[in-house]
Formats: C-alpha cells, structure tokens, sequence
C-alpha cells in the first residue's frame, strides 16, 4: 500500500516539475535582458571616462595629445610621420610601468631643451598596458607630442620594428625614413649625433 501511494505521489509531482523547468526557462531571457544593458552601459562609461582622461592632456601648452583610433594598425606609424615631414623625428616607444622608459624622460631632458630651436620633434607612443589615468598625470612633465594607441596599433609598431623591449627608440629623417632604431637606454650624446644626421640626411 505504501510502494502505490509513494509511486502516485511521485506521479502527482513530476507535471510540477516539468512546469516549474519550463518556468524557469522562459524567465531566463528576461534575466538577461535585464542585466545585460546593465553591464553594456558600464563598460560604456569606462570607455567615455577612459577618452576623457586620453584627451585632458590637450589642454597643456606643453603637451601635445592626438587620437587616432580609426586608423589601421599597418598604416599607424606612416600616419603620424606624415605630420612632420620636413623634421627629424624621434619617437620613444614606451609605457608607465617601465622604470628605464621614465629614466630616458629625465635624461633625456638637457638634450630637448638644447635641440628646441632645431626642426627635430619628439613623439611618444604608448598603449593600453598604461592606465590612462597614471598615463595622462605622468606626460604633463613630457614635453612633446603624445599618442596613446590601441592594443592593436601599439602592437603592430612593436612587431614591425622587431622591439623585444621598451624603452625603443627609432630616429627617422626629414623624409620619414628611418635612420637609427636602439632597443633599451641611449646616451643623450649618441642621439643628439643620430639626430643631427637625421636632420643631414637627403
């Protein structure tokens, strides 16, 4: 008597169990729904405070800030040598968190202020491994023009110059051309001579 009331009791339950499953179900879209604009609206506002912090620097007389996110990877680097034709380019590849990157700022310092009535230009590239927050208190104290990349342009420039490290350092000519390119520290005397052949080169 006991196994038949236990087997029609289980048999009363299982249609409950099948609605409870369906139930549930059928809610989990309206979770989702719920949640998802949630998190697309974070992510959002992390990426509009992020810009903000990017474009704050622009507002320095002594900096320089450009964005170009729309530009692809391979072309990066041509894009922004085109802006200085006509002058000896020194772009520094660098970011935050490397102690030797900010070791060359410092030297480097003397050498800009002697070379600022020549047409030779600095740039610095960097990309999202640096916290834009730490990134734009960290270049008011770097006079020149700066460049925070996306992952993808940052990487391409690494992988086309052939860059194991950072700080590198790649000199180009009035042209474009590149004309010296040195992986780690440089004494401010060798690039001030890579620079002054720079600005020779025809």
């Amino acid at each position: 008597m006991r196994t038949k009331i236990l087997i029609i009791s289980m048999l009363l339950l299982l249609p409950l169990t099948a609605v409870w499953s369906e139930a549930a179900r059928e809610q989990s879209p309206d979770e989702t729904t719920t949640t998802a604009p949630t998190q697309s609206s974070s992510v959002a506002e992390k990426r509009a405070s992020d810009k903000l912090l990017q474009e704050e620097p622009a507002r320095r007389d002594n900096v320089f800030f450009h964005s170009l996110d729309d530009v692809k990877p391979e072309n990066i680097l041509s894009t922004i040598l085109d802006k200085y034709k006509g002058k000896a380019v020194v772009v520094d590849i660098w970011a935050t968190w490397c102690g030797p990157c900010k070791a060359g700022h410092s030297q480097m310092k003397p050498l800009k202020e002697k070379l600022k009535n020549e047409d030779v230009v600095f740039i610095y590239l960097t990309g999202p491994t640096s916290p834009a927050d730490t990134w734009q208190e960290m270049i008011g104290g770097i006079d020149g023009d700066h460049y925070y990349l996306t992952r993808e342009q940052y990487g391409h420039i690494l992988d086309k110059y052939e860059s194991q490290g950072i700080p590198t350092y790649l000199v180009f000519d009035r042209e474009g051309r590149l004309t010296f390119k040195n992986i780690g520290t440089v004494s401010n005397k060798k690039m001030e001579e890579e620079i002054e052949k720079a600005l020779e080169w025809l």
